[in-house]
């Protein structure tokens, strides 16, 4: 609590934020099932952030409630975190973790062109032909700097398979918004394929 202010937050329901204050609005005008989603009853304020509170009062806010992926066997993993620190490995430029209602996560990467070319050549392949992206041996090698970039993440929540990518995701061809955040129904509509065989056994394909 804010003792100049009467400010409050707290961690609720799957870590999420929730708040209480003069600075947090008293109701939606007129909404009475707009009120009940967003309020619990004794007026705390659902943000809809994941957050972590620390003891000296610090708020890091961890990804939006509705990104948070649940796997088939429960677990909840905020994809966030995990897409970040999978992109310390410069092979990948842009991460999107999958594995809503499947049996555990992986990941689709879209590779950096330099990066790329500098790993495909260590495997004596062409960078330009994208059959190579689907190599098993390939796959696995870039699932494998992965999981070291992801190591500090809970096992369960690591990706075990990976689909390399070229195309970027772009405002432009509607994957990103306008502030540059993935917006993630439209990828996964977008790469159903792809991500329906990310739960296939991997197969060399060349």
């Amino acid at each position: 609590v804010d003792q100049k202010t009467g400010e409050d937050c707290r961690p609720g329901e799957v870590g999420e934020l929730w708040c209480k204050g003069s600075v947090v609005m008293k109701c939606y005008f007129n909404r009475e099932e707009a009120n009940r989603r967003v309020f619990t009853e004794d007026g705390w304020f659902k943000t809809g952030d994941q957050a972590d509170l620390s003891d000296a009062g610090r708020i890091r806010i961890k990804g939006r409630i509705k990104e948070i992926i649940v796997t088939s066997t429960g677990e909840k993993i905020p994809p966030t975190d995990m897409e970040l620190a999978i992109q310390t490995d410069p092979l990948f430029e842009q991460v999107m973790v999958v594995g809503e209602a499947r049996p555990f996560i992986t990941a689709l990467a879209v590779v950096n062109e330099a990066e790329w070319e500098k790993f495909a050549k260590e495997f004596n392949v062409d960078p330009t032909d994208e059959r190579m992206l689907m190599r098993r041996d390939i796959r696995m090698a870039a699932l494998k700097r992965l999981k070291k970039a992801a190591s500090r993440f809970p096992q369960y929540g690591i990706p075990r398979n990976i689909r390399l990518l070229k195309e970027h995701w772009t405002v432009d061809n509607g994957c990103l918004t306008v502030t540059m955040k993935l917006r993630r129904p439209i990828i996964r509509e977008k790469l159903r394929a792809e991500i329906d065989e990310l739960y296939t056994v991997p197969k060399n394909n060349v």
